[in-house]
């Protein structure tokens, strides 16, 4: 990935209906413009989890680091310069959702196998 500098064009909260039309949801939208090769581009992609949330706090505290007007490092495909991301990477949190799911199936195949095939007294 490219490294290039970037410029934050829209940073606001907007909101939307849940499913069910019973709350509405929030979400951070950031975009941002680049150039690359001569080209100016720009993209909306953040990286990273980001998320809607019923809490417009939670949507603001996401546009933190992205305030209107910042200057950003983009981190750019060279090969597909329209593709670009301000985060590169996996949040901590999203490792550990995978590791404890795996620990939580190993658990249940153990005990499966155990209900299955009771020791022989």
């Amino acid at each position: 990935m490219a490294q290039v500098p970037a410029e934050i064009v829209v940073s606001r909260v907007s909101s939307y209906p849940d499913r069910k039309n019973r709350h509405t949801m929030y979400r951070a939208q950031v975009r941002y413009r680049y150039r690359i090769a001569g080209r100016s581009f720009e993209s909306e992609e953040v990286g990273g989890a980001t998320s809607s949330s019923s809490d417009r706090a939670d949507a603001e505290q996401q546009l933190a680091p992205y305030p209107l007007g910042a200057r950003v490092t983009a981190h750019v495909d060279p090969a597909d310069p329209s593709s670009a991301a301000l985060r590169v990477g996996m949040d901590w949190w999203f490792l550990a959702i995978f590791y404890l799911a795996g620990v939580v199936w190993a658990a249940l195949f153990v005990l499966a196998g155990r209900l299955a095939y009771p020791p022989k007294p």
